[in-house]
C-alpha cells in the first residue's frame, strides 16, 4: 500500500516549498530586472529598490532605504510626485507620471514612472510599486 508524501516525509510542506520558490523567483525577476524598481510608502520613502534603480538614483541600495524619492527630484516634480502618490490611492489603479530625476551630479533626466498600489507586506503600511518605464525624454521627442 502506497503512503501518500505527508506520511512518508512528516517534513515535507508543499505550499511552504511552493511559496518559497515563488519568491524566490520574485526576489530574481526584481533584482535582475533590466530597469529600476522602486517600492515606496504612501509618503514617498523608499522601501525597497532594485539595483538598477539604485544605479539609476547613482548610489547604493542601503542608503536610499527610508529615504523619501522626491530628494532626488527637480523641484517641478516633487509636486508631481506627491499628486501621483495622492491619486494612485484614491483611485486604486495604475498611474503614470513623467518626472525629472536628478542623479548624483545633480543634472537632470526625464524618467516615466509607473506605479501601481500593493498589498501590505505585513504591516498595516500602504506601499505602492512603481518602474521606470522608460526616459521620458526619449518618449517627448517622438
Amino acid at each position: 500500500m502506497k503512503k501518500d508524501r505527508q506520511e512518508q516525509n512528516p517534513n515535507h510542506h508543499p505550499t511552504r516549498a511552493s511559496s518559497h520558490n515563488i519568491g524566490r523567483r520574485y526576489s530574481d525577476f526584481f533584482n535582475f530586472a533590466p530597469v529600476g524598481y522602486f517600492t515606496f510608502n504612501r509618503d514617498g520613502l523608499i522601501l525597497d529598490v532594485n539595483p538598477n534603480g539604485a544605479l539609476m538614483l547613482g548610489t547604493d541600495k542601503s542608503s536610499l532605504l527610508n529615504r523619501p524619492f522626491s530628494h532626488f527630484l527637480a523641484q517641478d516634480s516633487k509636486k508631481i510626485f506627491e499628486q501621483h502618490s495622492q491619486k494612485l490611492f484614491d483611485a486604486g489603479q495604475q498611474k503614470i507620471c513623467d518626472l525629472k530625476l536628478l542623479n548624483g551630479n545633480r543634472e537632470g533626466r526625464w524618467i516615466q514612472l509607473e506605479s501601481v498600489v500593493v498589498q501590505n507586506g505585513g504591516d498595516d503600511q500602504e506601499r505602492f510599486r512603481a518602474v521606470r518605464s522608460a526616459d521620458a525624454g526619449d518618449l517627448k521627442k517622438t
